[in-house]
């Protein structure tokens, strides 16, 4: 996709959030902490990094390559700003946010302070919604975040997973073969969160990961009832939508996108 036209898709996603605003939401990300991060069973989580690790050949590795290089950021690092209207407290969470994923990927896709690059994101107050593109976009990249909303290190690295390429998972063409979403639960104004999404890049690089940083709750929003139904009777259900940090699975994907050569048998 050249420049053009991902300025006309930038131009309809603002128009679309405009339209949101005017009925009274956006797109909002929500999420809740849990000190547990070990949210699969050994044997679970083997068995799908395992199919993960098949597909490293350079047929596939130059597939994924050309079809996503749209969305990939260039050079191997994502540069960026912290806008000083940020509350003191969001921006140390998000310096937090940040050194997690260094660590995660410093020989991968490391976040740097933008010095001279025309391209990067800015993370920016919000007053309503957590937001990012999916993807580079050209020029300063926003990346919105509510304090009361999104202050937490494992939503800010969610925002920060889609403006590197990724989707979330619940939206993924081949969703229903894992979950079935019972939309009468879901408040209106959130039924297009739930909905498939064609263009999902997470169903090419890698299986269905119910613990991934980028699935939203078992719960619906604003609500107390379940949002959709497990088809896994082996998930727990309490643990979708309260990841803290990446899943072994959502490192694997990143690094799929970016640096499939560095993925070996260990995360």
């Amino acid at each position: 996709m050249d420049q053009h036209c991902r300025s006309q898709v930038a131009f309809l996603w603002v128009v679309l959030i405009a339209t949101n605003l005017a009925k009274g939401y956006g797109e909002i990300e929500y999420f809740t902490s849990n000190k547990d991060n070990t949210v699969m069973k050994k044997g679970v989580a083997n068995l799908l990094l395992d199919e993960l690790n098949t597909e490293t050949s350079q047929e596939y590795i130059n597939f994924i390559n050309e079809k996503y290089e749209y969305l990939k950021w260039p050079n191997h690092q994502v540069p960026y700003k912290i806008s000083r209207k940020l509350p003191k407290g969001l921006r140390k969470l998000i310096f937090e946010a940040i050194k997690t994923w260094n660590e995660a990927f410093a020989d991968c896709l490391p976040w740097v302070r933008r010095k001279t690059t025309r391209d990067y994101v800015l993370f920016k107050k919000s007053d309503f919604m957590c937001h990012s593109e999916v993807g580079r976009m050209y020029g300063r990249q926003p990346i919105f975040l509510a304090q009361d909303i999104c202050g937490k290190v494992g939503s800010i690295l969610h925002e920060m997973a889609h403006a590197v390429g990724l989707t979330h998972e619940h939206n993924r063409p081949d969703r229903n073969k894992y979950i079935s979403i019972n939309f009468l639960n879901i408040p209106a104004h959130w039924r297009l969160q739930y909905k498939i999404d064609e263009g999902s890049v997470n169903q090419e690089l890698g299986p269905y990961d119910y613990y991934s940083l980028m699935h939203y709750k078992y719960e619906s929003p604003d609500r107390l009832m379940p949002a959709f139904e497990v088809l896994n009777k082996n998930v727990n259900t309490t643990l979708i939508g309260h990841a803290t940090g990446f899943s072994d699975i959502d490192k694997l994907k990143i690094k799929r996108l970016y640096c499939p050569e560095k993925i070996g048998n260990n995360v």
